[in-house]
């Protein structure tokens, strides 16, 4: 009965053309006792079927399932799942499937077969395909047949892993926000490696190659192995805005849902990362990249080089650096994906003569929480550790991160603080108004949001000068400064005082230098 399909199911169905013959038999016999289960067969055949959506010209048709689950309740090992058949005619393309499993408990048995021609450009003549639109070919055809003991012994010689997998001319449209050319994909397979011996695609302005493959992938699928790979990157340009543009609306959606649902969505994101790490502890993989130029957000890097490495649900950055905010940087350190509620983080970050405007307009929330820095002008270089945690959503959680670092700089100018436009316009000195603080060694520390310095020394214009204090993300701020100020630089508030003072203490006269 109709009814019995559910209306979901239905939308967009209705007018959707079926044929060909169905027949589903089985049996279920036996007790439930311990370990003994009720032995069951079930076989499925489907024969010359088809299915036409509307408005299409073709079908998709030649539709054959031939499929027999015999489960031994008593044994499992004489248990057999038989694919005789899986196999469709979509526009004039063929897909075929085999595959056998045996002995399921003691020596897991595995033998497949797969096979598919593909002109892509003609699936939309069966397949509603909506916006996306396909072009160019690809070609499947691949054997597998291995068992768990002889993948136990690497006795490799003995099982079967071969094929090849190609896409050529590929252009795709309507999955990322610009096009995307795939020139050429050829993976190969052996038991040894699956390997990508050649991948080259354009998407936008975007330009990727790729080589690399997969080791141990046999023990990875029968003997809960660890798969090993690698895969390196070279590219001439990529730019990620333009490849994943943001969505106001999407990002709106996600915060309302974060907001109105937490409880029933930390309860499934737990869930779901539980099962991604146990599949993440099975991988040792590493990727290495290199990229002329780089565009992530407000980042605009050059001389891009990446050497990552995922092994045990850990992600260890061996090295990222590239020519960028006007200046060098360096990032190196350990993210730690085994907790499905928090990420703990331990990285070391070293810049090298980058400009604070450029760092400021690059990092939008570093200036959000530390607006002091927005008063600053000129180049530092600078050296950080830092411990803390990731969200599950890998936002940075800026409360749990402590830092230890150091700054350093031949000239920094502070331009446009009230704080010491207030003390210039006091003692009548554009210089105080707005320093240049003149070979600075800062060093710093960052604990439970507090960012706080220990007291250093600097010099301009003939001012000594003393700073240290703190900067909570809270905007609180404690900071000290003293100063060694020349009675020339005074001017017309030198005068006053010494009027002042000649008042109290007649025939006295300022020192030469006055500490604040």
């Amino acid at each position: 009965s109709s009814d019995l399909v559910p209306v979901l199911y239905k939308r967009g169905l209705a007018d959707v053309q079926t044929g060909g013959a169905l027949e589903l038999e089985g049996w279920v016999k036996g007790v439930m006792h311990g370990e003994e289960m009720p032995s069951a067969q079930l076989k499925l055949l489907v024969d010359k079927a088809f299915v036409q959506f509307p408005a299409l010209p073709k079908r998709v048709e030649q539709i054959g399932i031939d499929l027999l689950v015999d489960y031994d309740g008593k044994d499992l090992d004489k248990s057999v799942l038989t694919l005789h058949k899986l196999a469709a005619n979509m526009a004039g393309n063929h897909l075929a499937l085999q595959a056998k499993a045996t002995r399921l408990k003691s020596d897991l048995t595995l033998a497949a077969h797969a096979d598919a021609q593909v002109d892509l450009g003609s699936l939309k003549e069966a397949l509603p395909l909506d916006s996306m639109e396909l072009q160019g070919k690809l070609a499947v055809l691949a054997d597998l047949a291995a068992s768990q003991s002889r993948v136990e012994a690497k006795k490799y010689e003995e099982c079967k892993l071969a094929g090849t997998v190609d896409l050529s001319q590929v252009t795709l449209k309507g999955v990322l926000a610009v096009p995307v050319a795939v020139e050429k994909l050829h993976v190969t397979l052996s038991p040894k490696q699956i390997a990508v011996e050649q991948f080259k695609a354009q998407a936008g302005r975007s330009d990727l190659k790729l080589q690399g493959g997969l080791q141990e992938f046999l023990p990875f699928l029968l003997n809960k192995g660890i798969v090993k790979g690698n895969l390196a990157l070279q590219a001439q340009r990529v730019d990620l805005n333009e490849l994943f543009p943001p969505s106001p609306e999407s990002s709106t959606v996600s915060q309302t849902t974060a907001s109105t649902q937490a409880p029933a969505s930390d309860t499934i994101a737990t869930t779901t990362n539980n099962d991604n790490l146990a599949a993440a502890r099975r991988i040792d993989f590493t990727f290495n990249a290199g990229i002329d130029s780089l565009y992530f957000q407000n980042i605009k890097a050059s001389d891009v080089k990446g050497a990552f490495r995922l092994a045990e649900g850990k992600l260890w950055l061996e090295q990222v650096a590239a020519r960028a905010m006007g200046g060098s940087m360096d990032v190196k350190g350990e993210l730690n994906f085994q907790d499905s509620a928090s990420y703990p983080m331990d990285i070391t970050v070293k810049l090298d003569h980058v400009e604070v405007k450029q760092v400021i307009t690059t990092f939008t929330s570093l200036a959000k929480s530390f607006p002091v820095l927005e008063h600053l002008q000129g180049d530092i270089s600078l050296g950080l550790g830092a411990k803390g945690a990731l969200s599950s959503s890998f936002t940075p959680d800026l409360k749990t991160l402590n830092a230890d670092g150091a700054l350093t700089t031949n000239a920094l100018s502070i331009v446009g603080s009230p704080t010491f436009q207030k003390l210039g316009e006091v003692l009548k000195n554009d210089i105080i108004a707005t320093p240049t603080l003149q070979n600075v060694k800062l060093t710093f520390q960052l604990r439970n949001g507090v960012l706080s310095s220990e007291r250093f020394t600097t010099n301009f214009k003939g001012i000594e000068a003393g700073m240290q204090g703190s900067l909570s993300l809270e905007q609180d701020i404690d900071s000290k400064m003293d100063l060694q100020v020349p009675t020339a630089l005074l001017g017309k508030a030198s005068d006053l005082m010494q009027q002042g003072l000649s008042k109290l203490v007649p025939s006295t006269q300022l020192p030469a230098k006055l500490d604040r």
